[in-house]
């Protein structure tokens, strides 16, 4: 089940290419929690205040799959994707899959 809860936005973001990434970046850790964990439950929050993009992914995970078989490409483009959007970011995944995101609409 995937809830999307939208506050305040018109737009994700102002150029295509930061659609592009931030996109790619939410679809990698929801790809993540499908195949590494047993999670029935997905929520994403977008939240948009003047000058600043906050989105919020977190599942009901209570156990990983015993198939990772170390780091795969995942985590390191996340990071070269954040790098490119000039934002911060955190990913947790033990207890739960927590995955933030915070640029500024000068961004990009």
């Amino acid at each position: 089940k995937l809830n999307l809860h939208i506050e305040g936005v018109q737009t994700i973001a102002e150029h295509h290419e930061q659609q592009v990434l931030l996109l790619r970046m939410l679809q990698e850790v929801v790809h993540n929690c499908v195949k590494h964990t047993n999670a029935s439950q997905i929520d994403i929050s977008v939240q948009h205040a003047p000058q600043r993009l906050y989105i919020q992914l977190k599942d009901n995970h209570t156990a990983k799959k015993d198939d990772q078989k170390g780091i795969g490409m995942g985590l390191p483009a996340l990071e070269a994707r954040a790098q490119m959007l000039k934002a911060s970011y955190h990913y947790e995944y033990e207890k739960h899959t927590l995955f933030w995101i915070q640029m500024t609409d000068s961004a990009g």
